[in-house]
């Protein structure tokens, strides 16, 4: 198959419609940070987007880092899945899409459920050490704790995307455990204007998208000018 443009935004629609497709407006997820990369070779493209932040339904801080392209590898295996059935649906209904979770922050007495746990020094992340921040810090740091005597777990999330970026995001491995060999980064975004999703817009109802599938289908980075107002940053949503 030929990849346009125009097919690519189709697969990104589908995942719009199916709920796949990155929702930075989920309201069960109090976002912290995202990035968006592109990838592309003679005969392949892939996106990912990845997504930090807390969500109490998982009940840790996690990445969800989603995979599009023209041809993913290292699918989930039967033993993904309850049966056979389910497995083959899985594939049928995501042809080209692909969502991995990574977790970057260790698990442990620092957490109490949806806070931080009183009398808490320190969380692990990625194997570092961090000490955990006075109410001053946060506040430096752009994030406002809503409760004036307890911390949200996730805006020590978001304090952490501010000032420890590169270490609560995902690894360029992480990145990729889903792309093809032989696939070249082109462009990589810390901002970008994203679809509004619960409101019904999708990736080709946005200059962003249309443009970076153009990026994609043609190797063309001057495809990429983008007009719109980032709304990625987590006080947009």
């Amino acid at each position: 198959m030929t990849w346009t443009a125009d097919s690519i935004l189709g697969v990104w629609d589908a995942c719009c419609r199916k709920f796949s497709f990155p929702s930075l407006g989920n309201g069960h997820l109090h976002l912290a940070a995202s990035r968006l990369f592109l990838y592309r070779s003679e005969d392949d493209w892939a996106m990912t987007i990845e997504v930090f932040g807390f969500s109490p339904r998982a009940g840790e801080p996690e990445v969800q880092v989603y995979s599009s392209g023209s041809n993913l590898v290292n699918r989930p295996g039967r033993e993904d899945f309850y049966n056979d059935h389910a497995w083959h649906q899985h594939l049928l209904n995501h042809p080209h899409d692909e969502t991995r979770f990574v977790f970057p922050m260790e698990s442990g007495s620092w957490q109490d459920g949806e806070l931080v746990a009183s009398g808490a020094r320190e969380v692990v992340v990625r194997g570092n050490y961090i000490n955990l921040p006075s109410r001053n810090e946060y506040q430096e740091a752009g994030v406002e704790p809503e409760d004036p005597d307890r911390i949200q777990v996730y805006e020590l999330c978001r304090y952490l995307a501010a000032t420890r970026r590169d270490l609560v995001l995902c690894t360029p491995e992480e990145l990729v455990v889903n792309l093809p060999p032989g696939l070249n980064l082109v462009l990589k975004l810390d901002e970008w204007h994203h679809p509004y999703l619960s409101s019904g817009e999708t990736a080709s109802s946005t200059g962003t998208f249309r443009q970076v599938a153009e990026v994609l289908a043609t190797g063309n980075l001057s495809a990429y000018h983008p007009r719109e107002s980032p709304n990625t940053h987590w006080k947009n949503r």
